[in-house]
C-alpha cells in the first residue's frame, strides 16, 4: 500500500522506472505531470462539488438543507402506526395478506372494495390497503391463484368484523392512538410484534423496495415444481414461509432419503453381511479369508480411491474405521465441554472502526451466474449434509435461478432457513495419533451444499472489501506456506549471521472449536461490515446443532461457540477474531527483518514469535496469552518449542531462552532436531533437507506393495494421489535436482515391479502424458524447480513489506536466478512462461517416446484420445490385458526377435506358429496365416457393432446389403469377385463401406485407404451396382481404418460422421476401439504362450539297439 505520493514516485522509479507518473483530478479526470500544476487547477476546477447534504435513510445528496427535506417529505413520509404501538416489523403478516387475496375475490365487484375490505382488516388501514393491492405483485399472485381461492362464508365474515362499530378501525386510529399514548398502562408495556422478530437485522428501506421489486418481477425458474414451491414467496418473506418452501424446495431437488436413514440402511445390511462372514470365518478357511480383505480392499478403492491413499501415506489400517474405536460417551462427553459450553466475560480490543462500507457489496441481488461460479470451485465427490443433496442436483440452470431467488429472499429477510441450523461432523483421525482417543479426531463438520453456496457468495463478497494483516498467511489468496516458510528461513539465516535472536512457535489449543459467537458481529464491523449485515451473519449461529455418527447411536451436540471447519466462511471469521493480535504484536518492539517488523508469522492458528531479545520475547508472549484470554482460548506448552541464538567462539549456537506461559515452560528446541512448520522439516540454519522425504516416500511405497491391490491400481494410488501428496514438501525443501531424479528412480523401479514390466522398459512410456499414448507418471526432476520458481515468481508480486525486503537481498535473488538458469528460462517467469516451459518438458519426453527404436507404435498415438483412453483409465482392460497393451507400447513383448535381440542367441526368430516369417507383433497380429481365423472374428466384430448401429437409424438409411458378392468380367473376359462389407443407400449415395484392420506405423490410415479405393472404384463394379440398384445414384468408396491397437484415426472418425452423426459418437467409436483393441491382445497373447519348442534343437546320434 502507498500512503504518499513521495511514496509513490519513489516505488515507481525504483520498480517501474520506464512507467510515467500522471496525477489526475478526480473531478474533470484532467491529467497533469506536475504537483503544482495539480493544486492551481483544483482551485479553479469548473467540475469541483460543493459540499453535500447526505440523506440518513438512503445514498442520495442534496446541495441545500431545503432539498434534502423535500425528498424526506416525498420519499420516507411516515406511515400511520397500527393500533397498540409503534410498529417495529413489517406492515403486513402473511396471514393477513392470504385473508385480502380471499377477500379481493370475494368483493372484486363492489364499488368501494378498498373500505370494505378495511372491516375485516382492523390492523390496516384504506390507504395500506389500497397501495397493497396496487402493487405488481401482488396482482400476479391474485391471477396465478385466483382459481383456487375460496370465498369466506358468513359466520366467518362476522367473525372477522367489529359487531360494535360499524366504521372501519382506521376512522378512529388518531383518537385511540392518543389515548394508548396517555394511559400508564400501555406506556408501561412493550409495543406488540408482529411478522418477523424485532431482533431480526434490518435491511435499509431503499434495499427492501429493491428486492420486494425484483421478487415481484421474477419470471420463474423454468421448471414448474420449482416456481410453485418458491412462489408464496414473493409475497411472504416470514420465518415460517422461508421453511416451508426450503423444505419443499429440498423434496423436489433431492431423493427424499437423509444422510442418517441411508447409513442406517446401511448398517442393517453390513451386520447381515457380519453374520454370513462370521459364519464363513468359523471354517478357518485361509483362502476365504483372504478374498474377504481383497473384496473390502476392491470396494474401498473403488469408492474412496483418496480416503485409501491418505490411510497409507499415514500408516493406518485402510479399512478400518477409526471414529467407530472410540466409545460413544468419551466423544460426547468431550463435544459438549467443547462446543455446548459458551465462552463468557470475552471481548474484543476497542478501534477506530473505518468508514463504513456501502451496502452494495453485500446486498446486491445474488445473480444464478455468481452462485454457479461458486459451484465450480466445489469438488465432485464434495460431501453432503443431513438433507443427502449432492453438487449434480444443484448443477441444473433451473435449480441456479431458484437458488438465486431463494438467496434474495433471505437476504431481504435477514433469517436462513432453520434447516441449516442442523449439520452433521465427520472424525478425521490425525496422522500419527492413538486412535482409540476421542481428542486425537480432527472434527469437519458441514450443512447442506445450498447452505454452502449462500455461505461461500458472501465470503466471497466480505474478501472484496475487507483487507487482513499482511502477517496472516492462511485463507488469503497467495501461496502463504511458501511466502511464510521462506520469511522463516531467511530469518533463520540472518539470525545466524548476526548470531542473536529468538525463535518461538506456539500451539493454540482447540482454535476453532472455541471462537466465541458473540464477537462475531463486532469483529466484521470492525472491518467496515454494516451493522445489520454483521449482526446477520452472528445470528446464524443462534440454536445450531450438528450429528457425530457412531456405531451405537447418533451424537447430537449443540453449537454454542466454535466455527464449523468445513464451512466456507468460517477460515474468515477465525482469521477476523485473530487479526487485531497481529496487528498487535507486529506493533511491539521485536525483530526487524531488513528494517521491517517481523514479530509474527501466522497462518491461520500457526504462530510463530521472531525476537531479538529476552524482554522483546516476553512482551510478546504476554501480549498474545492475554489476547487469546480474552478470547477463551489458551496455548498449549507440551506443543510449543523455542530457541535462542547467541555467539560460540568465532560461530553461532542455540541455547534455551527459559520462556513461560502461564500454564508451564516453553520445551527447548536441541540443535540436533528440526523444527516442522507447515509441512517442511527446517534446520536451525533455515536449511530444510528432503532426506527425511526420500524415506518417507519408500516407507509409502513399500506399504502400497503389501496392500491386496491389483498392480494397475497401485499404479493410480501412486500417480493421482501419492506423488502429488508429497509436492508440498518437495516444494518448500531445498531439494538438488540430482535428488529429485534419484526419486523418480525409486518410483519407476516400483512401478515396474507392480506392472510385471522389465527393468529396462523404456521410461518415456511411463512419462509421457495418456492423450500422447504414455502412463502421464509426474516426472518430479522437472516439476518441482518449475513449481518453485513459479512460487518464487508469485512472492515478488506480493505486496507484503517483509517480502519485499527479503526480494532485495541478494540470497533469494541470486537462488531464483541459478534455478531459472537450470531450466533454461528467463527470470522472473511469468504465467505465458512457465506454460511455455511446461509444454517444452512435455515435447522433450515425447520426442523421447517417438525415438524408440524396438516399435514404431508412439508415433502414431498421438492427440488419439480413443486409443489411448485405457492408459488414462486402466481399469477398461484386465490386469493381464493392460500388461500385455504396455508391452506392445514398449516394445517389449516377448516375442522370438525381442528374446534374441535381449541375449538369447541360440533362439530361432521365426514365428513359433507358421515358422516361415521373423516372429514380430506386427506378424503376429497381421500376418500369420495361424491366426487368420481370430483377424477373421476381430474384422467381424466391428462390421457387426457398426451394422447393428445402422439398423437402429432406419428412419434415416435404407436397408443395409451385408457382405454380398459381386461378380464382373474384365476387358479379357475374365471373372472377378468385389465384396465389401456392406452397401446401402443414402440420399443420393451408395456407399459402399469396408472395415480394415491394420498394424500402426506412421501412414497406416492413409496406405489402407488407398487400397480399399483402388480396390473398389472400378468402372465395372460402378455399373453393376447401377444396374441392380438404380442408375440416378453415385457410388462412393468409404474406408474405415482402425488400429490394431484401438487407435481411431481422424479419416475414420471423419467417414463415420459422413454416414450418420450417430456413427461418430463418443461412446460408440470408444466401444469399438475396445473391442479392436481386446482382440488383438488376445490374438497376441495367444501366440506369445504358445507352448512348444522356441530353440534350434541339435539333432542327436541315434544309437542302434543292442
Amino acid at each position: 500500500m502507498l500512503v504518499s505520493r513521495e511514496t509513490a514516485s519513489a516505488h515507481f522509479k525504483s520498480r517501474h522506472s520506464r512507467c510515467e507518473i500522471l496525477l489526475v483530478c478526480h473531478q474533470c479526470r484532467k491529467c497533469f505531470k506536475k504537483q503544482g500544476n495539480v493544486i492551481r487547477h483544483y482551485a479553479q476546477c469548473a467540475s469541483r462539488a460543493v459540499p453535500l447534504v447526505h440523506c440518513l435513510d438512503c445514498d442520495k445528496s442534496f446541495a441545500t438543507h431545503a432539498g434534502l427535506s423535500a425528498h424526506v417529505t416525498h420519499e420516507h413520509r411516515p406511515r400511520e402506526s397500527p393500533p397498540g404501538g409503534l410498529r417495529t416489523t413489517a406492515l403486513w403478516t402473511g396471514a393477513e395478506l392470504r385473508l385480502l387475496l380471499r377477500l379481493s375475490k370475494q368483493f372484486a365487484d363492489h364499488k368501494s372494495i378498498n373500505t370494505v375490505l378495511a372491516r375485516y382488516l382492523p390492523n390496516q388501514s384504506v390507504k395500506q390497503i389500497r397501495y397493497k393491492r396496487a402493487q405488481q405483485s401482488f396482482q400476479n399472485v391474485l391471477q396465478e391463484q385466483w382459481p383456487a381461492l375460496s370465498a369466506l362464508t358468513d359466520e366467518e365474515l362476522a367473525g372477522l368484523q367489529d359487531p360494535s362499530s360499524t366504521d372501519p378501525p382506521h376512522a378512529t386510529l388518531g383518537v385511540k392512538r392518543k389515548l394508548q399514548m396517555d394511559s400508564e398502562q400501555v406506556a408501561a408495556s412493550p409495543p406488540r410484534k408482529q411478522g418477523r422478530q424485532s431482533d431480526r437485522p434490518e435491511v435499509p428501506s431503499k434495499w427492501q423496495q429493491r428486492y420486494r421489486d425484483l421478487l415481484a418481477q421474477w419470471r420463474g425458474t423454468g421448471d414448474r415444481k420449482l416456481d410453485v414451491v418458491l412462489g408464496p414467496l414473493r409475497l411472504e418473506q416470514s420465518q415460517e414461509a422461508i421453511d416451508a418452501a426450503y423444505d419443499e424446495f429440498i423434496k423436489v431437488l433431492g431423493p427424499g432419503t437423509s444422510v442418517q436413514d441411508k447409513r442406517g440402511d446401511q448398517a442393517k445390511k453390513s451386520r447381515k453381511r457380519n453374520r454370513r462372514r462370521k459364519t464363513d470365518s468359523k471354517l478357518q478357511s485361509a483362502r476365504r479369508k483372504q478374498a474377504y480383505e481383497y473384496g473390502r480392499m476392491q470396494t474401498k478403492f473403488t469408492s474412496s480411491p483418496d480416503e485409501l491413499a491418505k490411510a497409507v501415506i499415514a500408516n493406518r489400517d485402510p479399512l478400518e474405521r477409526a471414529a467407530n474405536r472410540v466409545a460413544r460417551a468419551p466423544l460426547k462427553q468431550l463435544y459438549d465441554e467443547l462446543w455446548g459450553q459458551r465462552v463468557l466475560g470475552c471481548s474484543l480490543p476497542s478501534v477506530d472502526a473505518p468508514f463504513e462500507t456501502h451496502p452494495k457489496h453485500f446486498l446486491l441481488p445474488m445473480q444464478a451466474a455468481e452462485i454457479k461460479m461458486r459451484l465450480d470451485n466445489m469438488k465432485r465427490t464434495t460431501a453432503s449434509g443431513l438433507d443427502n443433496i449432492r453438487k449434480a442436483m444443484v448443477s441444473p440452470d433451473s435449480v441456479l435461478e431458484g437458488l438465486a431467488f431463494l438467496f434474495n429472499t433471505l437476504l431481504l429477510a435477514g433469517c436462513v432457513p432453520k434447516a441449516w441450523l442442523e449439520n452433521r461432523t465427520t472424525l478425521i483421525p490425525k496422522p500419527g495419533r492413538d486412535t482409540t482417543k476421542a481428542e486425537n479426531y480432527r472434527p469437519i463438520t458441514v450443512s447442506s451444499i445450498v447452505s454452502r453456496l449462500f455461505w461461500g457468495v458472501v465470503d466471497s463478497r466480505l474478501r472484496m472489501v475487507i483487507n487482513l494483516s499482511p502477517r496472516q498467511k492462511g485463507f488469503v489468496a497467495e501461496a502463504g506456506c511458501f511466502n511464510n516458510v521462506l520469511l522463516l528461513k531467511e530469518a533463520l539465516r540472518a539470525m545466524t549471521h548476526a548470531r542473536r535472536g529468538i525463535i518461538i512457535q506456539l500451539d493454540i489449543t482447540k482454535a476453532f472449536d472455541i471462537i466465541p459467537h458473540e464477537l462475531i458481529a463486532h469483529a466484521l464491523t470492525a472491518k467496515g461490515v454494516p451493522q445489520f449485515f454483521a449482526s446477520f451473519v452472528q445470528r446464524t449461529y443462534e440454536n445450531v446443532h450438528t450429528t457425530i455418527n457412531h456405531k451405537e447411536g447418533p451424537i447430537r451436540v449443540q453449537f454454542s461457540r466454535g466455527v464449523k471447519q468445513g464451512d466456507p466462511l468460517s477460515p474468515l471469521l477465525f482469521a477476523l477474531l485473530l487479526d487485531p493480535l497481529l496487528d498487535q504484536l507486529n506493533n511491539l518492539h521485536g525483530y526487524k527483518h531488513l528494517g521491517v517488523s517481523l514479530n509474527v508469522l501466522a497462518f491461520a492458528d500457526d504462530l510463530i514469535l521472531l525476537a531479538t531479545t529476552t524482554k522483546e520475547a516476553t512482551d510478546l508472549l504476554f501480549t498474545t496469552e492475554t489476547y487469546l484470554q480474552s478470547l477463551g482460548m489458551g496455548l498449549s506448552p507440551t506443543k510449543s518449542v523455542a530457541f535462542q541464538f547467541g555467539p560460540t567462539g568465532g560461530t553461532w549456537s542455540v541455547t534455551d531462552p527459559n520462556l513461560r506461559l502461564r500454564n508451564g515452560r516453553i520445551p527447548f528446541l536441541e540443535l540436533s532436531d528440526k523444527m516442522t512448520y507447515l509441512g517442511a522439516s527446517i534446520g536451525h540454519d533455515g536449511k530444510s533437507s528432503a532426506k527425511q522425504l526420500e524415506l518417507e516416500l519408500t516407507a509409502v511405497l513399500e506399504r502400497l506393495h503389501t496392500l491386496p491391490l491389483k498392480g494397475k491400481q497401485r499404479f493410480q494410488l501412486v500417480k493421482d494421489y501419492v506423488l502429488p501428496h508429497f509436492y508440498h514438501a518437495l516444494t518448500l525443501s531445498e531439494v538438488t535436482r540430482t535428488h529429485l531424479l534419484e526419486l523418480d528412480k525409486i518410483v519407476r523401479t516400483s512401478v515396474k515391479r507392480w506392472l510385471h514390466l522389465p527393468i529396462t522398459y523404456p521410461t518415456a512410456v511411463l512419462h509421457v502424458s495418456p492423450k500422447d499414448g504414455g502412463l502421464g507418471l509426474p516426472v518430479l526432476g522437472s516439476l518441482i524447480p518449475r513449481l518453485q520458481l513459479q512460487l518464487y515468481s508469485r512472492a515478488t508480486e506480493n505486496e507484503d513489506p517483509a517480502l519485499i525486503a527479503a526480494f532485495r537481498a541478494g540470497g533469494v535473488r541470486t537462488r531464483c536466478q541459478q534455478l531459472a538458469l537450470s531450466l533454461h528460462c528467463p527470470w522472473p517467469i511469468t504465467r505465458p512462461t512457465a506454460l511455455w516451459l511446461a509444454s517444452k518438458q512435455d515435447q522433450d519426453r515425447l520426442k523421447q517416446y517417438h525415438e524408440l527404436g524396438t516399435t514404431s507404435m508412439p508415433q502414431c498415438r498421438k492427440n488419439d484420445k480413443f486409443g489411448n483412453k485405457p492408459l488414462a483409465r486402466p481399469q477398461l482392460l484386465s490386469s493381464r490385458d493392460f500388461k500385455l497393451f504396455l508391452l506392445a507400447l514398449g516394445g517389449t513383448v516377448p516375442t522370438n526377435v525381442v528374446l534374441k535381440r535381449a541375449g538369447d542367441t541360440a533362439r530361432n526368430e521365426n514365428c513359433r506358429l507358421c515358422h516361415e516369417t521373423k516372429e514380430s507383433v506386427g506378424h503376429i497380429i497381421g500376418g500369420c496365416q495361424v491366426n487368420l481365423p481370430q483377424r477373421v472374428a476381430r474384422h467381424d466384430k466391428v462390421c457387426e457393432m457398426v451394422i447393428e448401429r445402422i439398423t437402429n437409424l432406419t428412419a434415416v438409411l435404407e436397408p443395409v446389403v451385408r457382405e454380398q458378392a459381386y461378380e464382373m468380367r474384365n476387358n479379357l473376359g475374365q471373372k472377378y469377385v468385389r465384396k465389401p462389407d456392406w452397401v446401402f443407400l443414402l440420399d443420393n449415395d451408395l456407399l459402399i463401406c469396408d472395415v480394415t484392420v491394420r498394424m500402426e506405423k506412421p501412414g497406416y490410415e492413409r496406405t489402407a485407404a488407398k487400397e480399399k479405393r483402388s480396390k473398389y472404384e472400378d468402372d465395372g463394379f460402378y455399373k453393376v451396382l447401377k444396374r441392380r440398384y438404380g442408375e440416378h445414384l453415385q457410388p462412393r468408396v468409404v474406408p474405415l481404418v482402425f488400429g490394431a491397437f484401438g487407435a481411431v484415426p481422424q479419416s475414420t472418425l471423419a467417414a463415420l460422421l459422413s454416414i450418420h452423426p450417430n456413427l461418430a459418437k463418443k461412446s460408440f467409436v470408444q466401444m469399438i476401439s475396445l473391442t479392436v483393441l481386446k482382440r488383438s491382445l488376445l490374438i497376441l497373447r495367444g501366440t506369445v504362450e504358445q507352448a512348444g519348442p522356441t530353440r534350434k534343437k541339435k539333432r542327436e546320434k541315434t544309437r542302434p539297439r543292442q
